[in-house]
């Protein structure tokens, strides 16, 4: 029985493609849409998705992807007014925050009639 495995490779490589379409047409439709918004809004679709955040990040392959991913994302939208405002306004806060860890606890300062000590609370 003589059997030729290139058309054999390709009815496989055929039908993987059909199964792999009907999958995205499946994914595609409301119905299976409101379910996965409904799982990841669970307490369990939260935790599997931390868990496999951390599995993934875990890895030196994970890592390096996640930067790469974000350096280009970085360089689709380096140049949109949108970016650029909600970027600089993530900094505006994120250096406020910083000033507010070094400025709280305990201060000492030295006045002329005597020494007051000054707790900051922690503003951010």
């Amino acid at each position: 029985m003589n059997v030729d495995y290139e058309l054999l490779q390709r009815g496989c490589d055929r039908a993987r493609e059909i199964r792999l379409m009907q999958e995205r047409i499946r994914e595609a439709t409301p119905e299976r849409k409101a379910q996965k918004k409904r799982w990841s809004q669970s307490e369990d679709g939260k935790r599997s998705m931390r868990e496999r955040h951390r599995r993934y990040r875990a890895t030196e392959n994970g890592r390096e992807m996640v930067r790469l991913k974000s350096l280009r994302f970085y360089e689709r939208h380096k140049d949109d007014p949108a970016f650029k405002a909600r970027k600089y306004g993530y900094e505006v806060v994120f250096r406020a925050r910083q000033k507010a860890r070094r400025l709280s606890g305990e201060h000492v300062l030295w006045l002329m009639d005597g020494v007051v000590k000054v707790n900051m609370v922690r503003a951010a």
